[in-house]
């Protein structure tokens, strides 16, 4: 065989970072997110804060998160299926002008000194509202803009970008609360501002597509069955689906147990950036795994984070316990990331708005189950015992995950 045969012969190159990262459009995507987030990160520590100095009262603060979370299922069933029928840049572009507008009047009113405590709850459901629609928007967005052999250095990126704000973020809101609470809530409405002119220049024609047929209650009927459909008649989905449902009823409560396990507020401040300093390294170690079978990832990903919770069960000196933090936050990211890879992949593009939002509101309807349950087994059981019961329910999922041949099998 001639030096020429066999250079036609030889299998075509993998896109790697390089590509990905030429790509105009997902820059724009992606910086957009960036901006978005650390924006939302600096208003979420304000909001309570805000909350905090209005009220002093921790049901009042509860009453904010939990209006942040009631339009996610309410709304986000429904928000898919317009995201699927309508023009996708249509809806970032709209959702991030109504969240900026929403921020800039809170930090009006804060300088005015007319807030309220009821606004408060008020512009927490209106930016969930919104933000419902914007992330299936965005999650098609992506998949539009990058080929599926390049979604898992993709999902990289996006977890890098939120460990980044998650480092930065309270950091940056601290600073601007010493100085003025509505100088938070400003910041965050200058990052929709900006977040809006970076999707402004995205130019690519399948954002600006508007399906034919109007959004009737027979059309949204139909296509949330669609929705539905995708994700139950899909094997691999089917599957997932109820893994990823017992997972984050497992890991909602972990929230609440992380404050509890600190004995000073130090010690809190330490775990929290030991937990995104591992998040920040597997961010970076997600993409060594993109040639991986996907259950490659997901079980090293669950494994650290349930060995994680198992050391904090027994370790007591301080850097032990900061290092089981890390694998915690090390094990986050190889997770998700694959998770949504394999979802991101295995929907038709057509409809993964639909079938994205129906994802998120089953994964996210356990949640308050859970955190509701914490508040009785905190009485009964010590903060190490939950740990170690979640590390031991997980390990069984975890189990569940590599029995099943369709998962196991996923490429």
């Amino acid at each position: 065989m001639s030096n020429t045969d066999a250079a036609t012969s030889s299998p075509p190159k993998a896109p790697g970072m390089r590509d990905l990262l030429a790509n105009r459009n997902y820059c724009y995507l992606v910086f957009a997110q960036f901006v978005s987030d650390l924006g939302d990160g600096v208003y979420a520590l304000a909001l309570l804060w805000a909350m905090k100095i209005l009220t002093g009262s921790g049901v009042q603060m509860s009453m904010v998160l939990t209006a942040e979370l009631i339009p996610t299922i309410l709304i986000g069933i429904f928000a898919g299926v317009f995201v699927d029928l309508g023009k996708k840049k249509a809806f970032l572009l709209t959702a991030d002008i109504c969240r900026g507008v929403v921020v800039a009047a809170l930090g009006f009113l804060w300088y005015t000194s007319q807030l309220q405590p009821w606004m408060l709850v008020a512009a927490a459901v209106l930016l969930s509202s919104f933000s419902a629609f914007f992330t299936p928007a965005r999650m098609v967005s992506l998949r539009t803009l990058v080929p599926a052999e390049n979604m898992m250095k993709a999902q990289s990126v996006s977890q890098t970008i939120q460990t980044v704000v998650g480092l930065c973020a309270p950091a940056l809101s601290a600073i601007l609360l010493a100085f003025n609470v509505s100088f938070s809530f400003w910041f965050n409405a200058a990052s929709f501002l900006l977040s809006f002119l970076l999707i402004l220049f995205i130019r690519h024609a399948d954002l600006n597509k508007k399906k034919e047929g109007k959004a009737d209650f027979t059309a949204i009927k139909a296509s949330l069955k669609v929705g539905f459909k995708t994700v139950f008649q899909t094997a691999l989905l089917r599957n997932l689906i109820l893994y990823v449902v017992l997972l984050n009823f497992m890991f909602a409560p972990v929230s609440v147990l992380f404050p509890l396990y600190a004995d000073t507020a130090n010690a809190l401040a330490s775990y929290d950036i030991a937990f995104f300093v591992g998040i920040l390294l597997g961010s970076i170690a997600l993409g060594f795994f993109s040639k991986a079978r996907k259950i490659v990832p997901m079980t090293v990903g669950l494994l650290l984070i349930l060995g994680g919770f198992f050391g904090l069960v027994y370790c007591n000196a301080f850097a032990l316990v900061l290092a089981c933090m890390v694998l915690i936050g090390l094990g986050m990211p190889i997770t998700n990331g694959t998770l949504m890879t394999v979802f991101m992949t295995a929907v038709p593009q057509e409809v993964l708005g639909r079938a994205g939002s129906t994802m998120n509101v089953l994964s996210q309807c356990a949640k308050p189950i859970s955190l509701s349950m914490i508040g009785s087994l905190i009485l009964l059981f010590s903060v190490r015992d939950l740990f170690l019961y979640i590390s031991i329910l997980g390990l069984a999922v975890v189990v569940l995950m590599v029995l099943n041949p369709t998962v196991r099998k996923a490429e």
